[in-house]
C-alpha cells in the first residue's frame, strides 16, 4: 500500500463513522406537537393555558432548530413556528378587545 493510499484510508475510517454520527443526531431530533389554538378565550385561565402550549412548544421547537442546523426540516420548522407566532398573536388581541 502507497503512502497515498494509506492517507487516503485513514482519511475515510475517520470521517465516515462522524458523518453516521451526524446522520444518527438529526434522526434524533425531537419535534413537538404544534399546539391548538382556539378561535377565542372567555377568561385568564383559558389564555393562560393557551400561553403555556405556545412557549412549551417554542421551546421544543426551538431545541429542534439546533438540532437540525443546516437542513430542509430546519427551515419547515422556522416556517411552522412561525404560524403559531400569529395565530396566537391573533388569540391575543382579540381577547384584549374583549376585556376592554
Amino acid at each position: 500500500m502507497t503512502y497515498s493510499n494509506l492517507k487516503k484510508t485513514v482519511a475515510s475510517l475517520v470521517v465516515l463513522p462522524a458523518v453516521f454520527a451526524s446522520a444518527q443526531l438529526h434522526a434524533n431530533c425531537a419535534t413537538a406537537e404544534r399546539p391548538t389554538i382556539p378561535a377565542s378565550v372567555t377568561n385568564a385561565e383559558e389564555m393562560l393555558s393557551v400561553k403555556q402550549a405556545v412557549e412549551s412548544y417554542m421551546a421544543v421547537s426551538n431545541e429542534y432548530l439546533e438540532c437540525q442546523k443546516r437542513t430542509k426540516k430546519r427551515n419547515d420548522m422556522i416556517d411552522e413556528m412561525e404560524l403559531v407566532a400569529a395565530d396566537y398573536n391573533v388569540l391575543i388581541m382579540l381577547y384584549k378587545e374583549q376585556q376592554g
